[in-house]
């Protein structure tokens, strides 16, 4: 993760607020704002194939595979938004 885009703590509607109008990938973490960079084509290449033989690997069942473009909610006692590598969560 790279340096904070925010020094001090910033509540979770200000996050959205600067996420609606920025360009940048960005991340909530613990009231920090992050500014995510962008990925190696060795990194990207790598999630590409894993993203592929994985999905691959559960068609027919109940799970799916997500790219790093989807930002999710980690559930805990505080909010925090996140672009992972790879999420494979379980199909509702």
């Amino acid at each position: 993760m790279g340096e904070p885009a925010v020094m001090s703590p910033c509540p979770y509607d200000e996050y959205l607020r600067r996420l609606a109008a920025s360009d940048e990938r960005l991340e909530y973490v613990d009231g920090e704002i992050f500014a995510m960079a962008g990925g190696t084509p060795a990194h990207s290449y790598v999630g590409a194939r894993v993203t592929t033989l994985l999905g691959v690997a559960l068609q027919g069942g109940p799970c799916r595979t997500f790219s790093s473009d989807l930002r999710v909610q980690v559930q805990g006692h505080r909010p925090a938004r996140r672009h992972g590598d790879l999420r494979p969560p379980r199909g509702r």
